[in-house]
């Protein structure tokens, strides 16, 4: 492993965050050049230790979304 590069991947993070209010990791993932499973992890390190903040998550489409209480489908 080569020392520092989690130190850059993070930074490269931060620095794709920087000026904007907010970034979705498909957007990190496209401008760090990875895929966004990736991103979410390099997202994930820095967020799991205070360094940065993940204020929101979705599903993916709103086929997935279910009411209140609502049953899940059958299988």
């Amino acid at each position: 492993m080569i020392p520092g590069w989690l130190d850059e991947m993070e930074a490269d993070v931060v620095e794709c965050l920087e000026g904007r209010r907010r970034v979705s990791a498909r957007e990190v993932a496209e401008a760090l050049g990875m895929s966004e499973e990736s991103a979410v992890r390099y997202i994930a390190l820095p967020a799991s230790a205070g360094r940065l903040r993940i204020d929101a998550v979705s599903l993916p489409g709103p086929a997935l979304v279910r009411a209140p209480g609502a049953a899940r489908p059958a299988a």
